[in-house]
């Protein structure tokens, strides 16, 4: 991947752009993507990016525009996939995006740009293969909230089709009763992710569980992580829910049975009781 946002970034700069390097930078970026030889020209630059792309479908799949992958619509047009990432910035692997700075992922007729919104947001937007936008599907902001239009859950592929060895899941109320729910702020601790978090992060209250206390009631819902810290997903509390208003209801519809069995009990009672009421009195009616 990294490869691919380089030689995107390439292309964006152009000829020029990459002539104006230093020579220690054109021979690094030469190596780097595996360019038989270093560009003397616009022609030759056009020609070697031409070969690198050949045969490799992903370089294609980024740079590859409407028209080709080189020319006014390709990858270096205003459509193309690499007109807006010119001014990313690459550290090793890694590439930043300034502020209004896009990746392109380039299909046959739909597809997707992630930007940098200058607004410490981080956008994914689908458009048409004519550039025109179609709607921003998701957006990250810098402190951790994702929201995607229409809003709602992440799908996930649900079909019977789709599955086996399916089995009923029980689990309920017990564990809904055993979870611990709390109140807790991060600190951070070197080496973790808590380590890069902001301080705005570290100072609000969080809601949540402890994962030790949940691994112990739902262990599947926790998993260690290559740092040996556990993480939770607790989108299977969903279910959990769902079986203990199961549960709930079944427990309800059981005591309204009782109270409408005790309550025919009492209404006999009461029938029974006046009856005897009725002969009491006329047994004391004093005979004339």
């Amino acid at each position: 991947m990294a490869k691919i946002l380089k030689l995107a970034a390439l292309v964006g700069l152009g000829y020029a752009g990459y002539n104006a390097l230093s020579p220690k930078d054109k021979t690094a970026a030469t190596k780097a993507l595996g360019f038989k030889s270093t560009p003397t020209d616009e022609e030759s630059f056009i020609e070697l990016i031409k070969q690198t792309i050949k045969g490799d479908r992903d370089l294609q799949r980024l740079l590859t525009g409407p028209t080709g992958a080189i020319g006014p619509t390709g990858a270096t047009g205003a459509t193309g996939a690499a007109a807006n990432v010119a001014d990313a910035v690459f550290t090793g692997s890694r590439m930043t995006l300034p502020n209004n700075g896009a990746v392109d992922l380039n299909g046959t007729s739909k597809r997707f740009r992630l930007w940098n919104d200058g607004a410490n947001s981080l956008v994914l937007t689908s458009f048409e293969s004519t550039g025109t936008i179609i709607a921003d599907i998701m957006t990250v902001t810098s402190n951790g909230t994702i929201s995607k239009i229409g809003g709602g859950s992440f799908a996930a592929l649900s079909d019977e089709r789709l599955k086996e060895k399916v089995e009923a899941f029980t689990s309920g109320l017990d564990k809904v009763l055993a979870i611990e729910a709390k109140t807790f702020n991060y600190k951070k601790v070197k080496g973790t992710q808590t380590e890069f978090y902001p301080d705005f992060l570290i100072q609000k209250k969080q809601y949540g569980v402890i994962a030790q206390q949940l691994q112990a009631v739902c262990p599947e819902m926790v998993t260690v992580s290559e740092d040996g810290y556990l993480t939770v997903d607790l989108s299977n509390l969903s279910l959990l829910l769902v079986n203990a208003v199961k549960e709930l209801n079944a427990k309800d519809i059981a005591q309204q049975k009782v109270i409408d069995s005790q309550k025919t009990e009492i209404t006999n009672l009461k029938k029974s009781l006046i009856s005897v009421e009725e002969r009491l009195t006329k047994l004391e009616t004093p005979v004339a």
